[in-house]
């Protein structure tokens, strides 16, 4: 255990100290498309998978197997201001129909936090959804193949 322990201070680059460091939208970035294009006016974003990535299959020995799944789809939610352009953009790309790659990017992970969906589409929000926030429009992206990586923070200290 305590190898684990020394491991994450030296990734961490922390002596025993714990550094609590306050979470901020302006650090997280939204990209859409190909070539990758920023979205603006984000308030928040929800990133989540359909199906748990494995399973334990008990077995009659006793033991069981954990069993990846397959099935990689998963939701991002992302909250725009109401009158943004990205709004717009993202309408237009509802109207067409074509499935595009939707990546969010935390900047204090250096890359590593992210959520990256593939073939994603705009699915229909409920209304009651986008009424607990007045002033946001929420969309809801359907991904057939989400990848989901918490990373570390990159503590930089003063």
């Amino acid at each position: 255990m305590s190898d684990i322990l020394e491991l994450i201070k030296s990734l961490a680059g922390i002596n025993g100290k714990v550094n609590y460091v306050p979470w901020n939208i302006e650090d997280v970035e939204i990209f859409y498309g190909v070539p990758p294009i920023l979205i603006q006016g984000v308030d928040a974003v929800r990133a989540y998978r359909s199906n748990p990535a494995q399973r334990f299959v008990p077995s009659l020995t006793g033991r069981g197997v954990f069993v990846q799944n397959q099935n990689w789809s998963g939701i991002i939610e992302v909250d725009l201001l109401n009158a943004s352009a990205s709004c717009a953009a993202i309408e237009a790309l509802e109207l067409i129909g074509i499935p595009f790659p939707l990546a969010v990017v935390d900047k204090t992970t250096n890359g590593l936090g992210s959520a990256i969906g593939t073939s994603c589409r705009v699915v229909g929000t409920p209304h009651w959804h986008r009424a607990k926030m007045p002033g946001l429009y929420t969309y809801t992206f359907a991904a057939t193949n989400l990848v989901i990586l918490n990373g570390m923070k990159n503590i930089q200290s003063s």
